[in-house]
């Protein structure tokens, strides 16, 4: 969201505009060769020790799913809070035995690819009457105008154990992301992980610590807990108290203790997002301001009225989650429930003060107001099993599920998320890997940003008190490594805390309206 009186930023690194399309693909390329080329190096070395000693056991090929859901215990992510990809559900499989050749070099490879298609189908305006130059587009929110987005990650994991250290991982992972609209997620080509992991004490505690997208080892907002899930959710508050995710990374260290075999305490510290950027978009400043993600620090006190360079007061970000987990099996059904508290020592904008006092002017130039704290609880809870008979179908049924949120209201845009979801895993006996889910969620602005907003109607701005969703969707299970998932979304306020309509400039304008969205996404795995 933009504000009026938004002063121009001047870049440390250049604005992501359509032109830099190709020089980002370039660097993609260039970011895969590397990795081969350590791949190649590595398991060219291996077969050089094997020819020499002749007694090495090498891995066959695998050519099962057991034998693929091994590889999984040793190689898959670990240290995620949802199910990692696996390589026995990838276009790729084990083909020629590379992956088995990878791996008795101690490596794993694999790639994934998410794209995303959203567009509102009632009949409102497809654009602002305002043109953002940091977005370069006159779009309010996603979906406004057939709006496109595609990520993709590749992950080499190194496996430690082999050396001694428990379950240990390196893990080594880069991003590509490109959108039609900046403000939904940034074009970006960057280091997405750099992370070491290891366990203690019979698995009973997991430490991991290095660069990394944190929201996906916390909270867990995924439908289903699975990397591939239909659409929904929208709880944003975790985001703008500075908690990462991709294509935005930063330096953290975790800490998960077992306390039984179902109930956990995670705690973490971890460099925030910058939360007080001219655009309020912590990703796109973010982004903007450490596009490698291997900046150790973005601030910088170099600003001036006319011109902001760096993100002052951006500092730590501690988040501590205790839960209940338990997986599903032919004698119980699976639950999670989890809750977390959050506190951010960074410089925030301070919403309390007027427009006449700079109350709508993001940036260090404005005004602001340290720390921010947040809280969370999400629950969910299988009704019941459909093929209770197995441990490779129990996790297959009806799910409920609840989300609540809350932050400060003084320095956060959205103070208040509420959602609540249904769901089903495997629906069909025909079908299942599928899932089918329906997400409402209610999402209450600060009081305070909105009074500001609403003093500028004359200018054709508006506040708006609430925004509420509801979404049915479903994804299905076309082969292994694909998925492909439709969804219809209906959202009240698409845009958050503000609105355009008319202005005594233009009293003709009409206002932006409500979307009712078309929504396609397709998953893919290598």
């Amino acid at each position: 969201m933009g504000f009026t009186g938004m002063k121009t930023r001047r870049w440390i690194r250049s604005r992501h505009c359509r032109a830099d399309f190709v020089p980002l693909l370039c660097r993609w390329q260039r970011l895969v060769t590397w990795l081969a080329s350590i791949i190649s190096v590595v398991a060219v070395d291996a077969q050089v020790q094997v020819r020499a000693d002749d007694v090495r056991d090498l891995t066959p090929p695998l050519t099962n799913s057991q034998t693929l859901a091994d590889l999984d215990k040793i190689y898959g992510i670990k240290g995620w809070d949802i199910g990692s990809p696996s390589f026995g559900n990838t276009l790729t499989q084990d083909y020629g035995g590379w992956r088995s050749k990878l791996a008795s070099a101690g490596l794993a490879l694999i790639e994934y690819n998410f794209s995303r298609f959203q567009a509102n189908m009632l009949d409102t305006p497809r654009q602002g009457p305002n043109y953002n130059h940091f977005y370069g587009s006159n779009q309010t929110y996603w979906g406004q105008k057939p709006s496109f987005n595609n990520t993709s990650f590749i992950y080499l994991i190194y496996d430690l154990s082999r050396h001694g250290i428990p379950d240990g991982q390196l893990q080594l992972s880069g991003v590509s992301t490109f959108a039609t609209w900046q403000s939904f997620t940034p074009d970006a080509t960057a280091l997405n992980v750099l992370a070491y992991y290891q366990t203690f004490f019979d698995r009973r505690l997991e430490v991991k610590f290095g660069i990394l997208p944190n929201q996906g080892e916390f909270v867990g907002q995924s439908v289903g807990g699975s990397f591939a899930s239909t659409t929904g959710p929208s709880g944003t508050i975790i985001s703008q108290l500075g908690m990462p995710a991709a294509p935005v990374s930063t330096p953290s260290f975790r800490i998960t203790a077992h306390l039984t075999d179902s109930v956990y305490n995670q705690a973490a510290i971890m460099r925030s997002l910058v939360v007080n950027g001219t655009t309020g978009n912590a990703f796109f400043d973010t982004h903007a301001l450490n596009p490698t993600n291997l900046l150790w620090n973005v601030n910088t006190s170099s600003y001036s009225s006319t011109a902001e360079v760096g993100a002052p007061g951006t500092r730590e970000l501690f988040v501590d989650e205790i839960g209940y987990k338990r997986d599903a099996t032919p004698s119980s059904l699976y639950s999670w429930a989890r809750f977390g508290a959050m506190y951010n020592n960074s410089t925030f904008h301070d919403l309390t003060k007027s427009v006449a006092d700079g109350g709508l002017v993001r940036g260090p130039i404005g005004p602001t107001k340290d720390g921010d704290c947040a809280f969370y609880f999400l629950a969910d809870q299988q009704l019941w099993q459909f093929a209770p008979d197995s441990p490779s179908t129990a996790g297959r049924g009806l799910y409920v599920g609840v989300t609540g949120m809350y932050a400060q209201p003084q320095v956060t845009s959205v103070t208040q998320y509420y959602e609540g979801r249904v769901y089903s895993k495997g629906p069909f006996d025909s079908r299942p890997s599928d899932l089918a889910s329906l997400v409402v969620y209610y999402q209450v602005n600060s009081p305070y940003l909105v009074a500001n907003l609403d003093t500028m109607n004359d200018k054709g701005t508006y506040g708006a008190r609430y925004s509420w969703s509801a979404t049915i969707s479903y994804l299905a299970r076309i082969m292994p490594g694909v998925y492909a998932g439709v969804g219809i979304n209906y959202t009240k306020n698409p845009s958050g805390a503000s609105f355009f309509g008319p202005s005594t400039a233009n009293p003709l304008q009409p206002f932006q309206g409500d979307a009712l969205n078309f929504q396609a996404n397709i998953y893919t795995v290598f």
